[in-house]
């Protein structure tokens, strides 16, 4: 439907006096088929095999040291310093807590954030699978198996795995939760959410990027009252973070510095590995879906499709700006 304007439109068609236009529908949610299972299974596999190669085969790093150090605290001390100090990635630190007591070898603290790596693979060809197809959700899984930024941090004892497993499910479980509304997505979402940030403070950015993705969905698809309390649920989990945070903090969260988008630069050397060519191929394909996104926008307006566009967009740009 042609638009006489000229910036992005994102006009409701369901809004009074304005002509309906037919907005696409949203690919049906189901249960995982036969090719789904295959599908998760195998990046599974693939997942742990890249996570777990040569995992034993370097000695401990400084961070690392110190995780192993927080988790090998005895539990009223390790209380002690999540709730004075460490309170990003507790989470984490208390999972590892326990984990050791099935070894303590790099090897053997190296397993579990391989294993949170190896997770995300599936979830996020669920996720892409429900947004945009299968063929690009096996496509999405593969570039991240072989992200040496991926590699790197799946292969190190830290909690950056832990909180990309869990800001994956959180996105998941919102897609789920505004397209079909059940029980099972909210609580899903809560969970994921709230234990999300308590992996990695920046987990909240994703978070933010998903209420402001609704901005290009169609009123009449937005559940508010389940999102509402969805989004006060999350807030009272972590209550105790922002408590850390605005009362406690004694320099703990310095090393986050200033954000801006003049860190995207860095952003795409990350993503890509410090390589010469894909940065700017990653900034070539980032500004490639903004087009897309404003063209689409102005095409159809709020609509399923432009809003699961800008939900990826929106969640790969608003973390680092």
């Amino acid at each position: 439907m042609s638009r006489s304007h000229s910036g992005p439109v994102l006009a409701d068609s369901t809004s009074p006096g304005k002509p309906r236009a037919a907005l696409p529908s949203a690919p049906p949610d189901r249960r995982p088929s036969r090719q789904d299972l295959v599908a998760i299974a195998l990046l599974g596999a693939i997942g742990a095999l890249v996570a777990l190669y040569a995992l034993g085969s370097k000695a401990l790093k400084g961070d690392e040291a110190t995780s192993y150090f927080i988790a090998h605290l005895d539990w009223s001390r390790l209380f002690r310093s999540l709730a004075t100090s460490e309170a990003n990635a507790s989470l984490f630190y208390v999972t590892l807590h326990y984990w050791i007591q099935l070894g303590t070898s790099e090897f053997a603290l190296r397993v579990l954030p391989a294993l949170f790596g190896a997770a995300t693979l599936p979830l996020l060809y669920l996720l892409t699978a429900r947004l945009f197809g299968r063929a690009q959700g096996v496509i999405a899984a593969l570039v991240l198996a072989t992200n040496s930024f991926f590699i790197m941090h799946v292969q190190e004892v830290r909690g950056y795995s832990l909180s990309a497993l869990l800001a994956v499910a959180s996105t998941l479980f919102f897609v789920d939760l505004v397209r079909r509304g059940t029980r099972l997505s909210w609580a899903g979402y809560v969970l994921a959410g709230g234990l999300g940030m308590y992996a990695h403070f920046f987990v909240a950015w994703v978070l933010g990027a998903h209420i402001a993705s609704l901005a290009f969905l169609p009123r009449r698809d937005i559940p508010f009252k389940k999102l509402l309390s969805a989004c006060l649920s999350i807030a009272a989990l972590a209550a105790p973070l922002a408590y850390f945070v605005v009362f406690r903090d004694v320099g703990q969260v310095d090393w986050i510095g200033e954000h801006g988008l003049w860190r995207l630069r860095g952003a795409w050397l990350n993503l890509s590995g410090r390589g010469t060519v894909l940065p700017y191929a990653y900034a070539v394909l980032s500004a490639v879906a903004l087009w897309l996104l404003v063209s689409r926008a102005r095409r159809q307006g709020r609509s399923q499709e432009t809003w699961a566009l800008a939900l990826v967009i929106l969640w790969t740009l608003l973390p680092i700006a």
